[in-house]
């Protein structure tokens, strides 16, 4: 999606909410810098718009939780321990704590490189799917975002980060079995 385009398009979809929605999430795997991710154009977009646009008055998203996943890079540094050829870095990001009720969750922590495999693609990703399906409807997404952390960290050059705001729990439902 071009830089232009992704806060109207996360606009778009707050309008269709509704009431029966207990939160909202929005995930983007892109390239970054520090406080910016970039759209498909390469221009990069203030992760601080995203944020402003994530918690504005949407009153079907009112006092209800908003997530924001980012997975990118946040800066250039790199963790130092044993590389192999099937691992490449992308770009970063950063954010500003600000209104309640929302989280992000960073793919690694400020000025560091997040990894992928060239072939399974992002280790934050996988790592979050993982315990998504996992622990996903068990518990609280705090705790299984600090699951997440943990076995990511287990690599011993990334870990993630996420920082919340929320006021309450958040808890997934399973939809099928």
């Amino acid at each position: 999606v071009p830089h232009d385009k992704i806060v109207p398009n996360i606009h778009d979809y707050m309008k269709i909410s509704n009431q029966s929605h207990s939160a909202f999430a929005v995930c983007i795997l892109s390239h970054g810098l520090n406080e910016v991710v970039y759209g498909s154009d390469s221009i990069p977009l203030q992760v601080t718009k995203i944020k402003t646009t994530l918690c504005s008055c949407n009153k079907f998203l009112f006092c209800k939780p908003k997530l924001l996943i980012i997975q990118a890079c946040r800066g250039d540094d790199m963790m130092r321990s044993l590389f192999t050829k099937d691992i490449r870095t992308d770009a970063p990001i950063v954010i500003s704590p600000e209104p309640a009720d929302l989280l992000v969750f960073w793919a690694t922590v400020a000025n560091y490189v997040s990894y992928r495999d060239i072939n399974k693609g992002s280790w934050f990703i996988e790592t979050l799917c993982e315990c998504l399906t996992e622990y996903g409807d068990r518990i609280h997404l705090s705790d299984l975002f600090t699951k997440v952390n943990n076995k990511l960290s287990e690599k011993k050059v990334q870990i993630s980060q996420f920082e919340t705001t929320w006021r309450k729990t958040l808890q997934l439902k399973k939809l099928c079995d």
